[in-house]
């Protein structure tokens, strides 16, 4: 093997094939000696996309609960170790997804992530700070070293980002329509990846990785809006008192707790287009209230640091 070659993994899963890409142009800087196993998480029960209603909002109580399933991990080669994995993810319901989540509790990704730089990068539409909370735990419980987060998100207005990932989740349809523009992560954004490759790649030529957080960060890599943290915040809440109630009525799929999945969708959907914009506003003047502990929650969160129970 040449003692030059580095080896990068990317642990993913997706739906649509835009976080891969994200991936791919963050890497597209990258020399030839250089070279990138892709992982893609295979669950055991396949998540369709587009999303069927019933689908969807069935799949938030495990999700946010973390209750894993089995899970394969395509493309990996036994007991290969890497310079840098890059866990690659998307929120569902202010939390891992369920896959992501399935696979941090799996013994493949001890073997993968112990002893390992681990970079992770977030596709988001809005608010992920949870959801990364969460993958920083499983990786320090794992034995990694987190070098480096990278949060592309939907620069849309709230409300604009809600009604175009509807229309793509539940109708397939990305491109832009009459009154809405193209659903996901704007190219403008997507456009910005090979930078943040470039600091990474310096990174590797240097085996310098403390600075690389810091040099992302001013790069643009970590946007935070500190009135979704306190959206955010309540978001968490409210899902996790309903995905208690719903796993109490039975397991996924089950017909004896679809009556409050449809319950909890009917009220997710009235908060979302009526109580959110309003709570929104009263969001915006609590983040001037609390203006010093945003400051430094603003501080830790574009940070690869981690406090227990911080969210």
């Amino acid at each position: 093997m040449n003692q030059d070659q580095k080896h990068i993994g990317v642990v993913y899963f997706t739906q649509t094939g835009q976080l891969k890409h994200l991936v791919e142009r963050v890497l597209s800087v990258f020399p030839d000696n250089y070279k990138v196993d892709y992982l893609r998480i295979v669950p055991e029960h396949s998540f369709p996309f587009p999303w069927s209603s019933w689908k969807f909002f069935d799949a938030m109580p495990e999700c946010v609960l973390e209750d894993g399933m089995e899970v394969e991990v395509e493309g990996i080669i036994t007991g290969k170790r890497y310079d840098l994995l890059i866990v690659a993810f998307q929120p569902w319901f202010l939390h891992p997804s369920l896959p992501m989540t399935s696979f941090m509790q799996n013994e493949i990704a001890e073997s993968l992530i112990s002893g390992t730089k681990i970079l992770t990068l977030i596709g988001a539409r809005n608010m992920w700070l949870n959801a990364q909370e969460k993958i920083k735990k499983h990786i320090i419980r794992l034995g990694g070293h987190l070098v480096g987060n990278i949060a592309f998100v939907d620069s849309s207005p709230n409300l604009v980002s809600t009604l175009t990932v509807i229309r793509w989740a539940f109708k397939g349809q990305k491109e832009a329509s009459k009154f809405l523009p193209e659903a996901g992560i704007q190219q403008k954004e997507i456009d910005r990846a090979p930078d943040f490759g470039k600091s990474i790649l310096k990174a590797f030529e240097s085996d310098d990785w403390e600075g690389l957080q810091n040099e992302l960060v001013n790069k643009g890599a970590i946007d935070i809006k500190p009135a979704l943290i306190l959206l955010e915040e309540t978001g968490t809440k409210q899902f996790k008192i309903w995905a208690k109630k719903i796993k109490s009525k039975g397991g996924p799929g089950s017909l004896e707790r679809k009556p409050i999945v449809l319950l909890f969708k009917n009220i997710l959907i009235v908060g979302i287009f009526i109580v959110s914009p309003i709570k929104g506003l009263v969001s915006k003047f609590q983040a001037i209230l609390k203006r010093r502990r945003l400051e430094s929650d603003l501080i830790y969160y574009k940070s690869v640091d981690y406090i227990d129970n911080k969210f």
